[in-house]
């Protein structure tokens, strides 16, 4: 890519795009540099989008009512990364599926509290 003339900048962010420049602020110094562009691809961001499993999560003392026994976030929900981790993710959970926790090859974890639901641990 550099070959044909494409600029690849590592360790800012977007903090602006018109459609005719670029603001890119450094994450670790704060410095700014804007930079005429018509088109921008941003690559490499991945986050978490869990908020299905966290409503399901908030609604579990309603889950007996509906036969649900468990609820579990999987995969890109979880941590994204590349196919070949979402894929694996999804095997290793359909290889315990129905298993006692006990004899999983992962573990179960419950989710982080969300802000304003944190309870003191005793």
């Amino acid at each position: 890519m550099a070959a044909q003339g494409v600029a690849i900048r590592t360790i800012v962010a977007v903090s602006d795009f018109d459609g005719r420049a670029a603001r890119l602020d450094n994450i670790f110094t704060g410095a700014s540099e804007e930079i005429p562009r018509a088109s921008l691809v941003i690559v490499g961001h991945r986050a978490a989008r869990n908020e299905l499993h966290s409503a399901l999560h908030a609604a579990r003392e309603r889950w007996t009512d509906h036969g649900i026994r468990n609820v579990t976030c999987n995969g890109d929900a979880a941590a994204p990364g590349a196919i070949v981790h979402a894929i694996q993710a999804g095997a290793l959970y359909d290889r315990g599926l129905d298993m006692p926790h006990a004899d999983l090859p992962y573990a179960i974890d419950e989710p982080l509290a969300a802000a304003g639901e944190l309870r003191e641990i005793a």
